[in-house]
């Protein structure tokens, strides 16, 4: 994974479906397939796809051919206590865009959803097409991660995404 290279789309996998993937993972041995990983899941296979590509969007797997793998990264996220795994995640954030623009426009002010999802389609050009009910649950994804990584903080009362304290 390069730093700062422009992803073609974000997989609409939420933090917890990331973690859980990576998991169920290390059970496995730090190695398996996309079948055998819905199995220990729990789920169909189509439902790990998104999930096995944030993770290697975020470098904490390798996928060869058909075989994820628990990268070095992944195994030291997986080790550290939730501050450290916030931390960890944020930085793999930072590596790639549209992340590293979000978290440079926060510095200036407050976002709107509305701005956030504007810088996502001035870096990812297929989110230009997006339908208003893709962009709302990529919002939600993409906020999601950012909060879970201390790119950014939610205030309910304004709406705004911020810069965190």
């Amino acid at each position: 994974m390069a730093d700062r290279e422009d992803v073609e789309s974000i997989p609409n996998a939420k933090v917890g479906q990331i973690i859980d993937l990576l998991e169920q993972l290390r059970i496995l041995g730090g190695t398996c397939d996309r079948g055998g990983l819905a199995y220990a899941l729990g789920v169909t296979e189509p439902s790990v796809y998104a999930s096995t590509r944030a993770a290697h969007l975020l470098g904490l797997i390798d996928v060869d051919e058909q075989q994820v793998i628990l990268t070095e990264i992944g195994t030291v996220f997986l080790d550290s206590n939730e501050a450290d795994r916030r931390r960890a995640f944020g930085q793999q954030l930072l590596r790639n865009e549209p992340f590293a623009t979000i978290a440079r426009a926060v510095e200036q002010g407050p976002l709107t959803g509305e701005q956030l999802m504007n810088y996502v389609r001035a870096r990812i050009p297929s989110a230009r097409e997006w339908k208003d009910t893709t962009i709302r649950e990529m919002l939600r994804t993409i906020g999601g991660w950012c909060i879970y990584g201390g790119l950014l903080v939610y205030n309910r009362e304004s709406k705004e995404y911020l810069r965190p304290a």
